[in-house]
């Protein structure tokens, strides 16, 4: 019920509180973050049997390990994701329906700042939901659903579509730092100030992120719409993976999945044209092997 409140609260505000026209053009936004987002969500719900499984193993040390790989990788995701939100949704908008159906951009970046949220908080949900913290869980998703209708309710007559939108934002953020607290002291039993900080790294890189990708992408000019759609994509993208390089470069979490980035593209190597004994996980041809010495001889016919 929380989160059908928060998802769908915003529709609703918006028509009552602004306008119809306002709610309209917001839907169409919503209409492709939200399909955006079913991606990451159902392939977070492929993973969620892994972490029960660790979890069930009594390692919690190795869980939560699995876990903070799982949450980086999303966090780095939630971050691209929210820049391509902010530089390339309203090109995408401009060009499916017109130029008089975009958003500001104060309600642009408060949207991609939920989109960045709505990604980066799928693995906690998840080990949330593995772990069982149910008893404590179910309050915090009363208190998250009656923060964003009194918070949207309060900014909205302030701010008008851009303070409804925060008030979205102000429930995810309470909702994660809950669920953080409560996963780390309740079952994995860990201090849970070093997931706080990295939470707290990635909420403000997300931010720095969608600016200097904006501020670039408004010198970029190809004269052709899909070609700006394109670069604009594309420098969002390209401006997030190097900002979570150069902030979680050292990692052990980056490290874990640049080799597991690397070793898919080894196997994307093999199958496009090497066999696969002769290319090994790296994506590195490897050296040949001589002959079995135990390996019977061929007889000619």
């Amino acid at each position: 019920v929380s989160g059908r409140m928060t998802a769908e609260a915003d529709g609703s505000l918006i028509s009552a509180m602004v306008s119809t026209v306002s709610a309209g053009i917001y839907s169409s936004y919503a209409l492709v973050i939200r399909a955006g987002k079913g991606v990451f969500s159902s392939l977070a719900a492929s993973l969620t049997g892994m972490l029960g499984s660790l979890y069930a193993s009594g390692d919690r040390r190795k869980a939560e390990e699995a876990f903070s790989r799982m949450e980086f990788a999303f966090g780095a995701a939630g971050i691209a994701a929210g820049a391509a939100v902010y530089c390339g949704l309203t090109p995408l908008i401009r060009l499916w329906l017109g130029e008089g159906y975009t958003l500001g951009r104060d309600a642009l970046f408060v949207c991609a700042m939920n989109t960045f949220l709505g990604i980066a908080r799928e693995p906690l949900w998840r080990m949330a939901s593995c772990c069982g913290l149910f008893v404590w869980d179910k309050w915090v998703s009363i208190l998250g659903g009656a923060a964003d209708v009194l918070v949207s309710v309060a900014l909205g007559r302030r701010f008008s579509l851009t303070g409804i939108l925060l008030g979205t934002t102000c429930t995810l953020a309470l909702q994660t730092g809950l669920k953080t607290w409560l996963l780390y002291s309740r079952r994995l039993r860990l201090p849970a100030r070093m997931a706080l900080a990295r939470w707290g790294k990635r909420a403000l890189l997300a931010p720095l992120c969608m600016r200097t990708a904006s501020i670039l992408c408004s010198r970029i000019q190809t004269g052709w719409e899909i070609g700006d759609l394109a670069m604009h994509l594309a420098t969002a993208v390209i401006v997030s993976a190097l900002a979570v390089a150069a902030v979680f470069g050292r990692t052990k979490e980056f490290a874990a999945c640049m080799a597991l980035l690397r070793r898919h593209a080894g196997r994307a190597v093999c199958h496009k044209g090497y066999r696969r004994r002769d290319v090994d996980g790296n994506g590195k041809k490897a050296a040949k092997r001589g002959p079995d010495r135990f390996s019977k001889p061929k007889q000619r016919k």
